[in-house]
């Protein structure tokens, strides 16, 4: 394996932590903040379309209607709202292993690999190292979930399913995980980029962040002993 000096390990360290630190400021500080105020917006919704409705009309056949309305938006935006949560949860593995495959091929002169797990196999033989199993599953997980979000049901979320079973509920069914009398099967996962089958929270996202950055410390840690 290519040697590599200490100023270009310095300089990707902080390369990489800048640009996954910054994904995910931009979906907590900026994009999730923007959807917010959905409770308002359905509000907003009933109270213009009860104004909009002509003289005469049934004020009941009105607020149902509104009603029915501000219920679809509700539902629509919140999906969105997960929706965005899902894509960055696919977005943060891919920046990963975009980042491992720049690494391989433009620092250690490596010749190119497809995929992250068949580089830090390279990396793991090259440096004899083995990773931590708490970074090895974490990044095994985030991959599946990524692989889930893009393709939805499959190999990689039956996988995922037994990996961790809670990505798949929805906010309301999470507390099934507190009654061991309840058994739960894997649910048909269609639509995870729209909101739908895969339920990640920000606690997951920043999770992975965690991850994603310590496994990448380890590895700087290892080249520079044998740079």
């Amino acid at each position: 394996m290519h040697k590599i000096s200490i100023f270009e390990i310095t300089h990707y360290r902080d390369r990489y932590t800048k640009q996954i630190n910054k994904l995910i400021e931009t979906l907590e500080g900026r994009l999730l903040p923007a959807l917010s105020n959905i409770d308002e917006e359905v509000d907003r919704t009933l109270s213009e379309l009860e104004r909009g409705a002509p003289d005469g009309t049934d004020l009941l056949m009105i607020q149902e209607a509104a009603l029915n309305a501000s219920y679809e938006h509700f539902d629509l935006m919140s999906d969105v709202e997960q929706a965005l949560i899902n894509m960055f949860g696919a977005a943060l593995y891919h920046l990963f292993e975009q980042q491992l495959r720049m690494f391989h091929v433009r620092v250690l002169y490596e010749k190119p690999l497809e995929y992250a797990p068949q580089i830090l196999t390279a990396w793991n033989d090259g440096l004899g190292i083995s990773m931590p199993d708490e970074q090895s599953e974490g990044i095994k997980e985030l991959r599946l979930l990524a692989n889930t979000i893009k393709h939805g049901d499959g190999d990689s979320a039956k996988s995922l399913f037994k990996m961790n079973p809670r990505l798949f509920r929805d906010i309301w069914e999470k507390d099934v995980d507190d009654d061991p009398s309840i058994k739960v099967h894997k649910p048909e996962v269609y639509t995870p980029m729209f909101g739908q089958g895969i339920y990640i929270e920000m606690d997951d996202i920043r999770r992975y962040q965690k991850n994603v950055l310590e496994t990448w410390s380890t590895y700087f840690d290892q080249f520079s002993r044998v740079g």
